[in-house]
Formats: C-alpha cells, structure tokens, sequence
C-alpha cells in the first residue's frame, strides 16, 4: 500500500521502496522551511515512521513476535524507561514478559529484543544474522560504520580478523610469545601507579583513584595502540584523557537521539551536545594522524634505530587543535615541547600501515579500501576508547567493593601474602591466585560495566527461541539481568567472590557469567582486560589497607555508555616495603 501526502504544493509517494528517500527529503529542507511547517514535517514524518515499523514488523515465518509492552506512536515505550536507571525498567519488564528468556520493545523508531537468558544469549550471537550492528543514530550517523564498534559485513570481517591476530602478536592473548614483553610493560605500569599514589598520600589523607587510574591506563594502552608513552603529567595527554572522557559523558547524555533521531532538529541542548560529540571526534581524529605521520616516518627510515621524534612539529599542530575548543583552553595555559617516549616494539598503527602497503603492493584495491586512513582514525579510537573506559571502570568498582567489603578484602590480601609474601603479585602468579580472580570475577558480575549489554543488530529476519526477530532490530543481551537472575546466583546483591571458586579449590566460570559477552562479536580485547585488571588490583590490594572516606549514597552506580562507579575517595595505608 502506497501512503500520499502533500503541503503547499509538495507531493509525496510513500511505500516502503521510497522510505529512505523521503526521511532524507525532510532532514534536507527541514531546517529551511518556518517553525509551523517544522511542526506539521515532524509530525507526518514521524507517523509515517510509525506506519512503516508497524508494516516491516508483520509476520512473514507465521512465529510470533516476542511478547512486550505495548507502545504508543513515535515513543514506543520509549516513556517507560527510567533515563537515569533504566536497568530497573527492564528488569521489570522482563519480570513481566521473558517467559522465553526474551522480550520485543518498541524504542522509538528502533524495534529492540531484550535478550534475559544466557542460553538464548550464546545462540543469538553465535548466529551469523545476528553479526550486525543495530540502527542507532549515534552508531551509524557519527561514526558513519567505520572502525570496528560500528563496523559490519566484510568491513567487519576483515578488522576483527586482523585484531585478534595483531593482539595475539603483541602478547595479548594466552600462550601469544611476545606475552612476556607485554608483561614487562603492565608491571612497570604498575609500578608507576603505585608510585603516583604514594605521592599523592604524602599531601593528602585520602584520593579519588578514578582520576589517577584513568592515566596510568590510558598511558599503557597508548602505548599498545600507537606506540608512544606520555610523561606524567604532559599536557597534550591530559587533553586527549579530557576528550576521551567528554565524549563519554555527552555520548550518554546524547543517547535518546538513537532512537529519535530528529529531535536534534527541534531540541537546541541536543544539537549542542551533538556538535560537541562531533567537535572532539574531529579533533581525536587529529591526534590520531600525529601519532599516525610518527609511525610512519619510523617505520618508513628509522626502524631499528633510535628516532628523535620532532615534538615542536607535533605539539605545535595539537596546540592549534587544541584552541579551537575554546572553553577548554583556559584550563592549560601553553603547550610546551615535553618527553614523549617513542616505543620501538609494534604497536597496532604500525600493524595497520603495513598491512596497507602489503595489500598496496599485491593490488588488492578492495582489501585497501577497508584500510583506509578514514578507518585507521575510527579504528585506533575505538580501541583506545573502550580499553580505557571498561578497564577503568572495572578497577573503579573492584576498589570500591573492597573497601565495602572489608572481610572480602582481608580475605584477599591474605592469600596473595601467602603465595607472593611481601614480593609484588605477577602474572605469572594469576593462576594460582584463585580467591583474587574469584574476588575481580564477582565485581564484573554484580556491577557489569556495560549492564545492558552490547547491542547486535539482526542483518536478516531470523528465529530465536521460537520467535521471529524482524531484519534491523536491535538485540540487547541484557547483561544485568542475567548476572542477578536468582535463578544461577544466591541472593545475587551480595558481593560473595566464593561463587566463583569450586569445592576443590579451582575457579569456576558459570555459564551465566559473561563479563566479555560471547559469540563472533565478543571483546577483542578481553585478555588484555583481564591482565590489566589482576596486576593493578592485586598489587594495590597487596600493599596498601584501603577503605572509604563516606559509603557512596548511590550503590548501583552512574549508567552512560558505561556504568561509572560513583564519586568516592579512598584513605590507603601502605601496609609493608616491597622485598
């Protein structure tokens, strides 16, 4: 069926072939025409979109939809979902609807399944019509399908292929023979995080770690990912750290426009936030092409040699980016040359521009196109971005449920003095270090860094748990859910590390535990993560007693595209000298 429409002369067709034509018609001219005829677009437009979801969702397996609440026009159940703890709305919804381990939601103009069950879990992303990425806006609009958060098909394909081999090469993965390479480079990291707190505790009672965690992490990814390390301190690392985390804060904030999209026409706040998302992309991306020009030169002429990189040459072009932020200038006053350590040992841009020029010089034109300099600066962000955020925010709860849990801390402290002593914890240690990893397991289970689920988007109409799950809707594997379900844990809010270690001493892993998701999609990096986590967590554990100033009133934490711990500060009393 054909829908007709016109006003003041302008005549539309509208069938499901014509519906991408007329949606881009109405974003072109829209802010064009006056505020009455603004009105009236935006409300056609968005029946018109009701009216198509409603038409592309029919039936066509003769299985039923998943059940789920039913919406209302344009919104869906958008209404019903707490902006600020939205994991009690669906937590309460699933209660309702996920007999079969799923529910249908309508999300504005995204048609969502809400996947409860860790089983239907495993199966959906297991399958190939679930590889793809969901329709947001903020997904497909900013970053355009670049990288490889937001990548799909052969783009998709071809980087996640290429990661797990470059981190595999660099030490990130187990059995990997570069491995005690990057080991060295996570304990001496370790060392510099133990040294800057001590530092701070010469000045003051107590410390917010979140801050300091974030440079250390990010210095050490840094140098995984573009093979440069930062003195403490350096300007231009601290703005990139400030871009990083921004992006973050605005991306949450920014997030109803994933699923109405149009609203940043009509909503001033949102398209100011948007040009800010959008402003530090731009300039992140200038920093990558930095990093990038250094590689290159040492890669190209100096590779095996010691290479002085020209710093006035790039701190002047970060400076001029720099001030373009404007309001942020002011919180650094000049740019100044300082030590920036060039790491001669690979780094995944140096990955990346070889296997350009390998596909380069075998005239592979089509594998070149997925390595494009456009690719590279999504790519490198995207691993720089989440490494950080996830590790971040993983070691900010670990720290905060110790000092909590003071018991669960001593009890961990314990073991690792009887198996190191008063010697730092290593990784060749983390296996034998059962009750610590049992310790960090329950933290990434009762507080998930991405409760929600990283959300899959269905390239083709599909069947799952008996229903048929329309082509271009979302899948969100609800993580919280099911790490609380009390069905798999034992009064699932109490932080109990002994759910994870079995009756003969070994550590378990439930099948209802996914930290790091599972399936084709699953982290990359997540052995990585998990090394970054156990050296920093147990060697702070190790040597200092810590606790909380003031219990955080906020327990469950901060939902973004993250869930951040609250704000908290940590008295730290360093318990022994290192022997």
């Amino acid at each position: 069926m054909d829908y007709k429409i016109s006003y003041s002369g302008h005549k539309f067709v509208l069938s499901t072939n014509y519906f991408t034509d007329i949606c881009r018609y109405f974003y072109k001219n829209l802010m064009e025409w006056d505020s009455a005829m603004n009105t009236f677009l935006i409300f056609t437009w968005t029946t018109l979109v009701s009216i198509y979801i409603l038409n592309r969702f029919k039936k066509k397996s003769g299985l039923p939809l998943p059940p789920g609440p039913r919406g209302i026009p344009i919104l869906g159940s958008l209404h019903q979902i707490d902006p600020v703890s939205p994991h009690k709305s669906f937590m309460k919804m699933a209660d309702d609807y996920a007999k079969d381990g799923l529910f249908g939601i309508q999300l504005g103009s995204v048609y969502t399944v809400v996947v409860t069950d860790h089983l239907v879990v495993k199966e959906a992303l297991s399958m190939d019509a679930f590889m793809g990425r969901p329709p947001l806006y903020l997904t497909h609009g900013i970053m355009e399908g670049y990288g490889i958060i937001a990548a799909d098909g052969k783009l998709w394909k071809d980087q996640r292929k290429l990661t797990s081999s470059w981190m595999r090469i660099l030490g990130a993965a187990r059995g990997a023979l570069s491995r005690p390479r990057l080991t060295f480079h996570l304990e001496a990291s370790a060392d510099i995080l133990e040294k800057k707190l001590l530092q701070t505790l010469e000045n003051e009672n107590s410390l917010n770690i979140s801050g300091i965690l974030t440079e250390i992490i990010g210095d050490i990814i840094n140098t995984l990912v573009y093979g440069v390390s930062h003195k403490e301190g350096d300007p231009v690392f601290k703005w990139l750290l400030h871009i990083q985390e921004t992006a973050v804060q605005y991306m949450g904030v920014a997030g109803v426009l994933n699923f109405l999209p149009y609203l940043r026409f009509v909503s001033p706040s949102l398209r100011n936030i948007l040009n800010m998302i959008i402003s530090g992309q731009r300039q992140t991306h200038t920093f990558v092409d930095c990093y990038k020009n250094v590689r290159k030169n040492f890669l190209n002429e100096n590779k095996g040699k010691t290479y002085e990189v020209n710093k006035e040459t790039l701190f002047k072009e970060i400076e001029c980016k720099f001030i373009e932020i404007g309001k942020s200038s002011s919180v650094i006053h000049k740019l100044i040359p300082s030590s920036l350590n060039l790491h001669e040992g690979d780094c995944l841009v140096d990955f990346f521009l070889e296997e350009q020029e390998k596909r380069k010089l075998a005239g592979d034109s089509e594998g070149l196109k997925r390595l494009s300099d456009k690719q590279l600066r999504y790519f490198m962000c995207d691993l720089f971005g989440a490494g950080l955020d996830t590790s971040n925010n993983t070691l900010g709860w670990f720290f905060l449920l110790m000092a909590l849990n003071q018991k669960e801390q001593e009890a961990v402290r314990q073991e690792l003095h009887t198996i190191c002593g008063h010697s730092k914890p290593t990784l060749d240690q983390m296996s034998s270090l059962i009750y610590t990893r049992a310790a960090i397991c329950e933290t990434q289970r009762i507080r998930p860094v991405v409760p929600l689920g990283f959300p899959h988007g269905t390239v083709q109409d599909a069947i799952l748990a008996g229903h048929h799950i329309p082509k271009n809707s979302m899948i969100m594997p609800f993580q919280w859910y099911i790490h609380h379900d009390p069905k798999h844990w034992v009064d699932p809010e109490a932080f109990r590390p002994t759910r994870f270690i079995s009756s003969d001493g070994t550590l378990l892993q439930p099948a209802a535990f996914i930290p790091f998701q599972s399936g084709k999609r699953m982290c990359p990096g997540d052995e990585f993560a998990r090394m970054i986590i156990f050296i920093y967590g147990s060697r702070i554990i190790s040597r200092f007693h810590i606790d909380v100033v003031e219990r955080p009133k906020n327990i469950e934490g901060i939902f973004g595209l993250t869930l951040n711990p609250p704000k908290y500060q940590l008295t730290m009393e360093p318990l022994f000298e290192w022997s």
